[in-house]
């Protein structure tokens, strides 16, 4: 089975990491980490300290 959990702003990283700490100790689950970047300066607070680093990532480019 795979998983993709999908979170961008600080809030959700931290309601989601207990559920991918969780889902990642199951051998039979593929569970990966698809990051938007809504607060990335917050939520990378919160990815360092458990040593956590998503699989994907959007960045947006900004026109003017």
């Amino acid at each position: 089975m795979r998983i993709l959990l999908c979170m961008g702003t600080r809030p959700e990283v931290i309601k989601m990491l207990p559920w991918y700490i969780e889902l990642k100790k199951n051998r039979d689950v593929q569970t990966q980490i698809c990051f938007s970047n809504q607060h990335s300066r917050m939520a990378k607070e919160v990815f360092e300290f458990f040593k956590i680093k998503p699989d994907f990532s959007f960045y947006s480019t900004k026109t003017s």
